[in-house]
């Protein structure tokens, strides 16, 4: 008798083990609920052009003139299969299981250490600042201490001057990237975000004058907010997504990221020949036309056409 009660009490035992495996896998599915593009099987490309930077000698892929307009959307995986388990939907409410996976997203970005901007990258942009179409993508880095999540005002120093809103699609890498393909360079994207490039104007326009970097009118503080990563299966074609702003009522921007000088599998491979792309870092695509101010007292609204939008109300930085 005492070895059937010791057989059934390890048979429990073994039982509650599945269950709480069961659960633990359920709640890494649902927060982790995004997955890389499969590589194409039988794939020959050829090599892209190339071109010498000024900065070393390194070859850097060079956009054809005549590049696609639009990109066959990509394929997505068939939803991973979960575990059935009864102990799971009675513990943990859709709720947590959406709070879940959205605190795993805004942690790959927290985990970045770079923020990429991509400078004069839609048409109409470059005409409202009096620029040219560049050759090869501008690009500019903000330090992650920027970041600004929906829930925390933007905070304006009151000497800063004129700043100015950019709404951008935001990638987010979430694969080591280095010196990669642009037919493989979305699989390096594990999802997508808003952000909202603050730009100290007065600032950037001394430094344009004298030849200096941006750093400081790009990169202070609270000069990127930044919505929760969306899961890469929401925007199946990056280069066909609608992105908009308003400041109180008043639209400010609205465009899409058809019109973008250049495209996203092409941006995510040329910075991979400069920089190494880590998993958390962040790279900002450009900002449409109608680009202006912001003041203390204004909320800022901006949004991705069907998916998502956030607000942040703009306060005064007290802070000495």
């Amino acid at each position: 008798m005492a070895l059937v009660s010791s057989l059934v009490y390890h048979m429990e035992g073994v039982s509650e083990f599945r269950n709480a495996a069961s659960f633990l896998f359920e709640v890494i599915s649902e927060a982790i609920d995004f997955s890389l593009q499969p590589s194409p099987s039988n794939h020959q490309h050829t090599p892209p052009q190339t071109l010498r930077t000024g900065l070393h000698h390194d070859e850097v892929p060079v956009e054809p003139a005549q590049h696609r307009r639009r990109r066959p959307a990509l394929a997505s995986h068939a939803p991973r299969p979960r575990l059935a388990s009864p102990s799971r939907s009675a513990s943990m409410a859709p709720a947590a299981a959406v709070a879940a996976a959205t605190a795993a997203r805004s942690s790959l970005i927290n985990h970045g250490k770079k923020i990429i901007g991509v400078g004069r990258n839609y048409a109409l942009h470059i005409k409202e600042m009096g620029g040219q179409a560049p050759k090869a993508p501008v690009l500019f880095l903000k330090p992650t201490t920027s970041y600004v999540f929906e829930g925390t005002p933007i905070r304006l120093h009151p000497k800063v001057g004129v700043v100015h809103h950019e709404v951008e699609l935001a990638l987010v890498i979430d694969k080591k990237a280095r010196k990669v393909t642009p037919e493989n360079a979305l699989q390096h994207v594990g999802g997508y975000a808003l952000a909202i490039d603050l730009t100290a104007r007065d600032i950037q326009e001394e430094a344009k004058k004298q030849g200096l970097p941006w750093t400081v009118a790009k990169g202070q503080d609270y000069f990127c907010p930044i919505s929760n990563m969306l899961p890469k299966a929401e925007i199946p074609d990056p280069d066909n997504v609608g992105i908009w702003l308003r400041v109180n009522d008043e639209p400010r921007q609205r465009s899409n990221t058809k019109h973008m000088v250049h495209r996203t599998a092409f941006l995510v491979s040329y910075i991979s020949h400069l920089f190494t792309l880590e998993p958390g870092d962040v790279i900002l695509t450009g900002t449409p036309e109608g680009v202006g101010p912001i003041k203390v007292g204004d909320t800022v609204t901006a949004g991705i056409e069907g998916l998502m939008q956030m607000k942040f109300v703009v306060e005064a930085d007290t802070e000495e």
